[in-house]
This record gives C-alpha cells, structure tokens and sequence, in this order.
C-alpha cells in the first residue's frame, strides 16, 4: 500500500509527465496517419502494443512524439464509448475496429490531455465542443 508521500510524489510525477504530453505538438494528420495504419494491422494485433510499435515505426526516435500520440489514443479509446460521442462514431465493427470521423481526430490532436481515476483522459463536455467546432469549420471551408 502506498503511504501519504508515496501518492503525492506519484501524483505530482504524474502531472510533470502529462504537462510533456500536452506540450508536445500533434497534428491531425498525425493522427489520422497512425489511425489509418494501425486499422490496417490484423485484427489480433490492434491492441496497445500493435499500436505502439506502429507509433513507433511512425516516429522512429521521437520518445515524445510516441508517448503524446499514445496517450491521446488512450484518451481517446476511453471516450468513444460514452454518450457524448454519439453520432461522431459508427458501430463497432466484428473485427472490433471502431470507426470514426476526421474531426474526431482532429480533436484528438488539440485536445488537452487529463487523468480521470489516474487514467489519460479527456474532458468530455470540452472534447465534444472540439469536435462540433472543427466540423463546423469543415462546412464552411
């Protein structure tokens, strides 16, 4: 069990990393390149660590660039099954691929990243208005 000190130092190491995080630059096209890669994978190797490795594959070299690409994915898988994404997200398909749309991953890449129960999240309300703005962006364009 982790006494009093342990949990600050650990919450503090926390927020230090996912101040790195947010502070690294992603685009959308980023995104959408390691979404449109990591579909591609086997069905049995969509997993974190396929993800990984493909992240990597991506970014050879880049530690930083690899760790906010995760943990934005991360953020990002945690929300897709919430209600606020209705409407942004098809059925999950029998292969278990979740498909979705650009603005959705737009967002993920401006999106500050948080922790909800010690896990990378995002904020739902602000995600969801990420989302409507950037797609309102692409009508008008």
């Amino acid at each position: 069990m982790l006494s009093s000190k342990d949990t600050k130092q650990r919450t503090a190491s926390d927020r230090r990393f996912l101040k790195r995080v947010n502070a690294v630059a992603v685009t959308k096209d980023e995104v959408l390149e390691l979404a449109r890669e990591s579909g591609d994978l086997r069905p049995e190797h969509r997993d974190f660590e396929g993800l990984t490795i493909t992240a990597i594959r991506l970014h050879p070299g880049n530690v930083e660039k690899v760790n906010a690409l995760m943990y934005r994915f991360e953020a990002l898988a945690r929300l897709v099954e919430s209600p606020v994404m209705r409407g942004w997200t098809y059925p999950t398909t029998p292969d278990g691929a979740t498909w979705t749309s650009e603005p959705v991953f737009a967002a993920t890449a401006v999106q500050p990243v948080i922790l909800i129960d010690g896990k990378p999240s995002f904020e739902p309300e602000s995600f969801s208005q990420k989302v409507l703005e950037l797609a309102e962006a692409v009508e008008e364009s």
